[in-house]
């Protein structure tokens, strides 16, 4: 188990290597509107909404660009990005000018913000400064902090298409939603002038680390401990990862009873250890700084219990004996519980944990990369 767990390690290292050091064919437009092809480094949506790295070949020096450099970059495949100005409605109202990918082009252009947590999206034509748009916002406890305003600014750039109009109360808050709505929308002010660049982010793979748990009195103390792949489909939804991995769970039972058949005291300790590989699901209910989470799936490995029993009889004489059992095991892996944000990956967790059997109450850290 513990060879697993360090070529599990060294793959990911290796895995964030390649990926820190890989590029793209792809161009870059300054200001001026002069283009000048390149390599642009790979790096998650997130970053390039603030900053890209490119070079102009192989041998060349790289330089971190912002929107306040260039107005635009793109690559090979059709994926461009815009610098924007924007009023960011989620952060005290403050202006921003970023990198926004466009999803499409018309009498309304469409850009989508990339956040790690939730993207927001864009609306401009060329007769206004543009529009933030952004979904509810619920904080802990599902209490909604923030109304959203996105079906509210269509309706009033929709205003001259009736038939548009109601559709917005059923309308989804996602790319392909949007990008469909205001490419009709462009059909209704300007037909022909609509162009989709509608590109599906691709799933990303990460690792996942979890230890944690409890100690309930003297020789009473649990442990679990996880690491696993991660795989996240941004399209869909990035609250949901799909993982596999290696986990090592310990627990730990004593108690103590009086055998009046014999006239002892007994004292029994138990500990088991399963060492096992688990398929699971993880939903993120929210993303804000609390997120309570359910996780749900499969586990397979060995299983070993020791049970240690020493009765003290009347004459003082104490009697140990031993029973073990090792045995391959599947269970169903079931936790509840939430997450608490406290640095860009790191959370604090406590949760209800079922694998083999349920476990007391678990107190941990958790990282995502």
């Amino acid at each position: 188990m513990k060879n697993a767990a360090l070529t599990t390690m060294l793959m990911f290292i290796m895995a964030s290597v390649s990926s820190q050091t890989s590029f793209q064919k792809g161009y870059i437009i300054h200001k001026n509107n002069d283009s000048i092809p390149g390599l642009i480094k790979s790096i998650p949506y997130p970053e390039m909404t603030h900053h890209i790295f490119f070079k102009a070949g192989d041998g060349a020096s790289e330089q971190q660009l912002t929107a306040g450099d260039i107005r635009s970059f793109g690559f090979e495949n059709g994926i461009r990005f815009d610098a924007i100005q924007f009023t960011d409605a989620m952060d005290s109202n403050r202006v921003k000018n970023e990198f926004g990918k466009l999803i499409l082009k018309g009498y309304y252009d469409l850009y989508v913000i990339h956040r790690e947590s939730k993207n927001f999206y864009f609306l401009r034509s060329k007769a206004d400064s543009g529009y933030f748009l952004f979904d509810d916002y619920y904080e802990a406890l599902y209490a909604k902090a923030i109304t959203g305003n996105f079906r509210g600014v269509l309706d009033f750039v929709a205003r001259d298409c009736e038939k548009l109009r109601g559709q917005i109360s059923r309308l989804r808050y996602s790319e392909s939603a949007l990008a469909n709505f205001v490419n009709n929308l462009n059909e209704c002010l300007a037909p022909g002038t609509s162009e989709i660049s509608l590109h599906k982010s691709k799933p990303h793979a990460g690792l996942g680390i979890f230890a944690g748990g409890m100690v309930w009195g003297a020789g009473k103390p649990q442990f679990t401990g996880q690491i696993y792949f991660r795989l996240v489909s941004p399209q869909n939804n990035k609250r949901f990862s799909l993982n596999i991995g290696i986990s090592y769970m310990e627990y730990n039972w004593r108690k103590f009873y009086t055998d009046f058949n014999f006239g002892g005291k007994i004292t029994e300790n138990e500990k088991a250890q399963y060492e096992s590989i688990p398929l699971f699901f993880q939903y993120n209910f929210a993303r804000g700084v609390v997120q309570p989470i359910i996780i749900g799936g499969l586990s397979a490995g060995k299983y070993k219990d020791v049970t240690t029993r020493s009765i003290k009889n009347t004459f003082g004489e104490t009697i140990t004996s031993v029973e073990k059992f090792d045995k391959f095991q599947i269970s169903i892996l079931a936790a509840v519980g939430v997450e608490i944000r406290v640095l860009k990956q790191l959370y604090f967790r406590a949760e209800f944990r079922h694998d083999v059997f349920m476990q007391r109450p678990n107190l941990g850290l958790s990282m995502a990369f």
